[in-house]
């Protein structure tokens, strides 16, 4: 038994705009009634898709925008339209000449909704919907689709032959998200009882209030006893904000950025072509005829003798056969040219939320049609291997809809890696080199490095408001990388707004052989941070800086220094401080999330953790680091950057303190968290991945894009010290679940986090639940180790010293050492011993034991441990050589030819290496004059 059927909608239609009428009659409208027929028979409800310029050449203004009512045809009639569209089309050409339809399409749909509204026994839905972009949020943001249309197909054209002549006004695109669309198709053909009010209340303004009576048009030709069919225009209403739309010449500017960055386009052709279309053009106020006609003698005719003469020599390059491709849709430009240069304001139901961002909408579509030619370019190269695929490759950037990818093994640069750096439109000659090195040596050690786009959009626009002396770029801070792909990102992306910074790095690369004569020449500047008081020369290099350009861009790293840990840093305020007190003007400080999968240096961080001492730099570590390189035995995975709004600082800033939160929080909110970080988390904690996943999504952790099944995951880290760094990298978002239990542990995963919360997700009760018990075995070791410390006389141990005696317990030494790190309170690395929470006796004794049996004793008697001592010998001209045995010390084995000199003067005392001393009396007393 066949089920009734109560809904039949019509969605189909030829959407080709240079059609004749002919065609256009029968694909859009005889299409159309025989559907609608068919509804009649089977007594079921009827949904029409129309279009939103069904107006003629009306567009409607802001106090009185165009109706959701049938455009008025007088003194035409639809029954004669219809008939003489498919006959001899005299009269339908005059109608739509008249009536300055633009296109056979429009003119076809308005035709048709007459038509159907004649049907008086059929319950009809006409939807129209205005120029129909990616989707905002489903299935993904950013999708657009298998092919490009309408908006993504212009990009497209607009990039794959930047030779074609568009015309751009400054006139807001009147668009509407393809996901947008369906959600009102389905709402007005079903009601809204299907969907829920979250998502009603997204889109929908006043679905329960009762629509406003319009005036609509008077055909002349319609019965007035009959129920006309409901219209809905889906599109913003004039109503909407101004920050949710964009104008063409905006979207022509961001096709060009992109194409130029992309490589899709000659830099030099695709910016002459952008000033004809947004400013020649434009200025001259050509009309639609016009402009055609000058597209034919420019465009059209030279293509065609082209492809003429290519067929008749049988040439066959791929020059032609993209020409031949193309050759089609070369006629688009005119078919934009009414929506380009005009302003349309709809009366619509649906109004853009006030949350809604235009410019990220405009990176959105522009990216989409980056993403189809990509998938063009693919095909083509996988069919000269003799296989062609469907060009579904790396189906994860379709996810990211504003990302783009400007290194790494899965990035191809248009041309040669050394003619890209040297043609670039700015930085120095050693800038220039150092971009070519780095390109070669991201692609060894990165899968692909990507930048958010569109969330260095709003720095542009608050650069124009504003008469900003300065733009700091403040980064998170995890690897030494970052140095380098903040400054590749500003030379490989110009359009961004960001330009090449001048890096202020720590004193320390100053020292470093030849890194720092190169640091000095790419634009760096070096900062004290030695805990010594204020630096005194940093006024001087801002005001150096800042004096020779406006504005000037600077990179700081508020943390300080690298995150050994992956977690945040509480701000360092001195750089931010000298900038408010001392630099005169206003500032922009821009807040950027550099997102790793792994670190390039994470084991030496590790190991410089484990040996509580940070290993020095030096040309033989990079030298090793580099030959590494060259044998591929680094994989980072992938790095993907996005910025934050940036936050505007005035001279006389007092709250520092507050500003360096406020850029770290929204360094934390662009925090993105890929499959590598959760089967890191999930092996350390061992909680089931499923669970990370669920606890992550709810608390509004932004996962990153799906990576493509031809890209394997990157190794999970079989140390233990790595995976828990790896964690470490989203941990914060569980910080304050533990501040009511844990407080400084909740503190040191997220400084300046908010106040106390309790979960009601059971995911993310498990997670913290787990994690409370790793951080609190991790607290009870080290509070053993200094009970039994405290026991034989240390009542202030140093670090180094304490974590000697936790080399051999379970947890892993990364929390350990973090657990150590959380009991200190002041600079001088000593911890007091009077807040330690007291343990059982026979605990502390079993603890005694193990140490004892496990690790060399230390010699509480004397000083130092047993199996490190010093050893007084004479070399062969007499001199006293003093060498320490063991291998506890960085000076152990090593001589020290004036420590036996050193303890005779001081103690005044002759040392006889010939003879033992047993007491102190055996020494030969020096007397001093």
């Amino acid at each position: 038994q066949v089920s009734k059927i109560s809904h039949i909608l019509h969605c189909a239609a030829a959407v080709s705009f240079s059609q004749p009428l002919e065609d256009a009659a029968t694909s859009n409208i005889t299409s159309s009634l025989n559907v609608q027929s068919l509804a009649k028979q089977l007594d079921a409800k009827f949904t029409y898709l129309s279009t939103a310029f069904v107006h003629g050449d009306r567009t409607g203004t802001k106090s009185r925008p165009l109706p959701e009512a049938v455009f008025s045809l007088k003194p035409y009639d639809p029954d004669k339209l219809y008939e003489s569209m498919l006959g001899s089309q005299s009269y339908a050409s005059a109608a739509m000449n008249d009536l300055g339809f633009p296109n056979t399409y429009t003119f076809s749909k308005c035709v048709c909704e007459h038509l159907l509204e004649m049907e008086r026994d059929v319950e009809t839905t006409i939807i129209r919907p205005s120029i129909v972009g990616p989707s905002v949020e489903e299935p993904y943001e950013g999708w657009a689709g298998e092919r490009p249309s309408t908006i993504v197909a212009a990009a497209c054209l607009y990039l794959k032959f930047p030779y074609n002549m568009w015309c751009f006004g400054h006139k807001p695109v009147p668009f509407v998200p393809v996901d947008v669309v369906c959600r009102v198709i389905i709402s007005k053909s079903f009601g809204s009882d299907l969907m829920s009010e979250a998502d009603v209340a997204s889109y929908f303004r006043g679905q329960e209030e009762e629509k406003k009576e319009q005036s609509p048009i008077d055909t002349g030709y319609r019965d007035s006893t009959r129920k006309s069919p409901a219209i809905s225009t889906v599109a913003w209403d004039s109503s909407s904000p101004e920050r949710s739309t964009f104008s063409w010449v905006q979207y022509a500017f961001a096709i060009t950025h992109l194409g130029s960055v992309c490589g899709h386009v000659d830099r030099t052709v695709a910016y002459a072509g952008l000033l004809l279309s947004t400013k020649l053009f434009p200025w001259l106020g050509l009309s639609l005829a016009t402009f055609r006609q000058l597209h034919a003698i420019l465009v059209r005719t030279p293509v065609d003798k082209v492809l003429e003469i290519c067929k008749r020599l049988r040439l066959r390059s791929a020059f032609v056969r993209d020409l031949d491709a193309l050759s089609p849709v070369l006629d688009l430009p005119m078919l934009f040219f009414p929506f380009a240069n005009r302003s349309f304001y709809f009366q619509s139901q649906i109004r853009a939320p006030d949350d809604f961002n235009g410019e990220r909408y405009m990176f959105s579509c522009a990216v989409a049609a980056h993403r189809f030619i990509e998938r063009i370019e693919n095909q083509r190269k996988r069919s000269k291997h003799g296989r062609l695929e469907d060009g579904s490759s790396h189906p994860q950037r379709n996810c990211r809809n504003a990302s783009i990818y400007v290194a790494g093994k899965c990035h191809a640069m248009p041309a040669s890696d050394l003619w890209w750096a040297l043609t670039q439109p700015t930085g120095s000659l050693t800038i220039r080199f150092g971009a070519w090195v780095l390109s070669k040596i991201f692609r060894r050690t990165a899968r692909e490095i990507g930048v958010d786009v569109a969330s260095y959009a709003v720095l542009a626009r608050t650069l124009a408001s504003t008469d900003a002396a300065s733009v700091i770029l403040a980064p998170t801070h995890r690897s030494f990388y970052d140095f380098l792909i903040t400054s590749y990102i500003s030379f490989a992306l110009p359009e961004l707004g960001a330009g090449i910074p001048h890096i202020a790095a720590a004193s320390d690369f100053q020292h470093v052989p030849i890194i720092g004569i190169l640091a000095a020449w790419s634009n760096a500047f070096f900062l004290r941070r030695d805990g010594k008081g204020r630096d005194t020369t940093l006024q001087q290099d801002l005001s150096r800086i800042i004096s020779r350009s406006s504005p000037a861009f600077i990179e700081v790293f508020i943390e300080g220094k690298r995150s050994r840990s992956r977690a945040f840093l509480k701000p360092k305020t001195g750089f931010l401080r000298c900038l408010c007190e001392n630099i005169e003007g206003s500032h922009l400080v821009l807040p950027s999330t550099i997102n790793y999968e792994g670190l390039v240096d994470q084991m030496t961080l590790v190991e410089e953790t484990s040996r509580v001492a940070k290993r020095g730099m030096g040309l033989f570590r990079l030298s090793q680091w580099l030959r590494a390189v060259i044998l591929n035995k680094v994989d980072i995975g992938r790095v993907y950057i996005s910025a934050s709004p940036p936050i505007i600082v005035g001279a006389g800033t007092l709250d520092v303190r507050g500003l360096g939160n406020a850029i770290q929080e929204r360094q934390r909110s662009r925090t993105l968290v890929s499959e590598y970080h959760v089967e890191a988390a999930s092996s350390v904690l061992g909680v089931p991945s499923h669970v990370i996943r669920e606890s992550m999504q709810d608390l509004g952790m932004i996962p990153w894009p799906p990576r493509g099944a031809t890209e394997p995951l990157l190794a999970i880290p079989s140390c233990q010290n790595v995976a828990w760094t790896t964690f470490f990298h989203f941990a914060h978002i569980y910080a304050p679940y533990l501040a009511q239990t844990h407080q400084t542990w909740s503190e040191w995963l997220c400084p300046s986090s908010s106040k106390p919360k309790k979960s009601e997700s059971s995911s993310v009760n498990v997670v913290v639940s787990i994690l409370t018990q790793h951080l609190e075995a991790a607290d009870n070791e080290v509070v053993t180790v200094l009970k039994y410390l405290a026991a034989n006389g240390f009542d202030s141990p140093t670090e180094s010293h304490v974590f000697q005696y936790l080399s051999d317990v379970k947890s892993p030494a990364m929390l350990l050492l973090l657990a150590l790190k959380t009991k200190m309170v002041n600079r001088a690395g000593t911890i007091p011993l009077r807040n330690m929470p007291r343990l059982e006796d026979p605990h502390l004794f079993r603890r005694q034991k193990v140490l004892k049996n496990n690790v060399p004793l230390e010699n509480f008697a004397a000083w130092g441990f047993q199996d490190s001592y010093f050893v007084l010998n004479e070399s062969s001209d007499g001199a006293k050589i003093v060498t320490m045995k063991g291998s506890r010390y960085d000076i152990s084995g090593k001589q020290l030819p004036n420590l036996a000199r050193f303890v005779e003067e001081e103690l005044r005392i002759t040392i006889d290496p010939m003879k033992a001393p047993k007491t102190c009396c055996d020494f030969v007393s020096v007397r001093r004059d």
